[in-house]
Formats: C-alpha cells, structure tokens, sequence
C-alpha cells in the first residue's frame, strides 16, 4: 500500500509493460515530492526501496541519483532516510534486503560513514578471501583462521548461537553427515564452528562441546584483525 500523503507521478502510456512501468517510476519517484509539505515517512521509504529493488539496473541508478539529490537538497531529509535505507536494505532479516543496491545507495552518499561501511561490506564477500579472527578452542590454544591456510582445500566456518533454532537443525546435520565427516577424515576439509553466544570463557571451556570432536568448536577472541 503506498504512502497515502504522497502522490506518486502518472506513468505515460507509453511505457505500456510492467517492466516499464516500474523502471519509469524508479527513476521520477520523487518528481512531485514538496519538501515543504510532503514527510520523508517510513512507509514512503518502503514504497521507494521496494520499487527500486524491482527496476532494472540502469533505472535502479538513475532512482538513486534522483533520491540522493534530495536529500542533498534538504539536509534535514537525510537522517530519516539513512535510517530506514540501512533498516530495509541491510539488515538481513528485512524482507527488502538488497546488499548490492545498499552499496549504491552508499556510494552516491559519499563522506566517512559511508565510506566506513563499504570497508565493511567488502569484507567476505562471494570470490574474496574472508578476514582473519582469532578464536579459542575447546583446549585453550589461541589461534587465527589464517592458520589453517595452505593445510586444507576447504575451510567451512559456522558461526552459531545457543538459542537459534535454525543453527541448532544446523549443527545436527553436521553431527549426522557421514559424507562430511568423510571429507574430514581425508583431511581435505576443516570445520571451525564459533558460538558467538559465549558470555564465560572458563564456563565454555569447562563445558561438553557442541559438535563431535572432527569438527573444531571454537569461541572468538579478544580481538579480531
């Protein structure tokens, strides 16, 4: 349902499939916004976000340029719509989460916080190699990812918490996977699986692992690379 104090423009009959008509509304979403009378409200920004994410390429970029101009042109505009443009496209739990359209929404803002989460998203993506952490295991040795480069062909990490329900289906399909453990004892593949719902390091420590002993149960360390 859109925004009801907003009136979106009339699309020409031209554009006449619904491809079209959605490209052609990505890019003049904002054409009848008055900053003077219209609100930069959440379900205004769910319409915008939802519309881009199904344009083409080509109109995704020109919906961003229009949306990053104006909120150049209206500062106060911008902390609303950071807000909701990082709530919508980057939080993965969103049903509009959209990683690639969040970098382009990042690049055209521009400054240091902007720049500061492209480092960060750039950080273990598809093709790259995942950053260095160090972690603990269940025998107290500190050691990093990086240590286990060069020894295996595959390295599977598995962060898990306690409380999850899916991580927990998770780890009990690895605990009954004979292929993996196969590929384990072959010594071809290593899997390091990290509770990140550790409070207590001695209590964990001193505790039953989670997974059988093939696989590495590991906690993080103080610090990460």
């Amino acid at each position: 349902m859109m925004a009801q104090e907003y009136s979106l423009p009339d699309i020409p009959l031209r554009y006449d499939t619904p491809e079209k008509r959605i490209d052609y509304l990505a890019g003049h979403f904002w054409k009848n916004f008055n900053p003077s009378t219209d609100s930069l409200c959440e379900q205004l920004m769910v319409d915008f976000l939802s519309v881009t994410s199904a344009a083409s390429e080509c109109a995704a970029k020109k919906a961003v340029r229009s949306y990053t101009r104006l909120v150049r042109r209206n500062p106060r505009l911008r902390p609303d719509g950071d807000l909701y443009v990082d709530k919508y496209l980057y939080d993965r739990r969103s049903p509009l989460f959209n990683e690639q359209l969040y970098v382009r929404f990042l690049k055209a803002q521009g400054g240091s916080r902007a720049g500061f989460l492209l480092e960060q998203i750039s950080k273990n993506r598809e093709g790259s190699s995942a950053t260095d952490f160090l972690y603990f295991t269940k025998d107290n040795v500190r050691c990093s990812l990086s240590d286990n480069y060069n020894k295996y062909e595959f390295i599977l990490l598995v962060f898990y918490d306690k409380s999850c329900e899916n991580c927990q289906r998770t780890l009990e399909a690895l605990r009954e996977s004979t292929g993996i453990k196969a590929i384990v004892d072959a010594d071809r593949l290593k899997i390091i699986a990290v509770d990140i719902s550790v409070e207590d390091k001695e209590e964990w420590l001193g505790a039953e692992p989670e997974l059988p002993l093939w696989c590495e149960s590991a906690m993080l360390g103080e610090s990460e690379f």
